[in-house]
């Protein structure tokens, strides 16, 4: 009786703890952006803006000459 009990702990922890690891790896898979998302760019900043690109900058001229 107590060998059952053993193997019915170790049976439940190891459930738990894949239970846990397949839930963290879909948290992390849910959190990551997908490759193909498209990110928008708010041109009015940038030109004064040290964080963007020289290449963002020069597609935002390029859209503001075209317009």
């Amino acid at each position: 009786m107590n060998d059952q009990l053993e193997t019915m702990k170790e049976i439940a922890v190891t459930v738990v703890i894949v239970i846990a690891f397949v839930g963290f790896i879909l948290l992390c898979a849910w959190m990551y952006p997908t490759m193909t998302e498209v990110k928008q760019m708010n041109c009015a900043m940038a030109e004064f803006s040290p964080d963007i690109s020289t290449e963002i900058k020069q597609l935002c001229r390029e859209a503001r000459r075209n317009k």
